[in-house]
């Protein structure tokens, strides 16, 4: 170390050049450190986000085959009006309502759009379904709660594939086409 320091001292104009070269880099670092820590943020924040749609989905999904019993069977719909059925599903679409669709979502908008568009349904039927006369069965009520779960099975998958790059049918996405 000491024939280093006297090797520096033999060439006087080094220390400047090491002085230019790390002010370089410090210059270069104070520019990359922080792209490198929001990219960083923002790829937490989408995971956190999917994961969060991925619950959505899932538990929107078992309260519209909960729906479905209802809708189809007079006496559950009896039942219905004295449960806090609605009150759930007027608390599951205001939780859907407030996801935010920041810079986090924009690969998967569709997703909280179909969610917020199923939510709102959802809410509709439990409204009518408590205000309405629990002997008569509605069966367009039956056809669109049926439609709402194969839509929520497949943004389901949908939401699956995205998260984990793996199509149905086995094959991994290429690079770029998933983000």
């Amino acid at each position: 170390m000491e024939n280093f320091l006297c090797w520096i001292e033999a060439h006087p104009g080094l220390a400047s050049w090491l002085q230019a070269l790390f002010s370089v880099v410090a210059i270069a670092a104070s520019g990359f450190v922080p792209m490198w820590l929001a990219s960083r943020d923002r790829k937490k924040r989408k995971q956190h986000q999917r994961e969060r749609v991925a619950i959505l989905i899932d538990r929107l999904l078992t309260m519209f085959k909960s729906l479905a019993v209802t809708v189809s069977d007079p006496l559950r719909a009896e039942m219905f009006k004295h449960e806090r059925t609605v009150e759930d599903w007027r608390q599951e679409d205001l939780i859907i309502s407030s996801t935010p669709a920041d810079d986090s979502f924009s690969d998967d908008i569709f997703l909280l759009i179909a969610l917020r568009t199923s939510s709102a349904v959802g809410l509709n039927i439990a409204e009518s379904l408590a205000a309405a006369d629990p002997y008569y069965v509605d069966h367009s009520q039956i056809r669109i709660v049926g439609e709402q779960i194969d839509k929520l099975e497949l943004l389901r998958r949908t939401e699956r594939m995205l998260r984990t790059g793996i199509f149905a049918d086995g094959t991994k996405a290429h690079r770029g086409s998933i983000s």
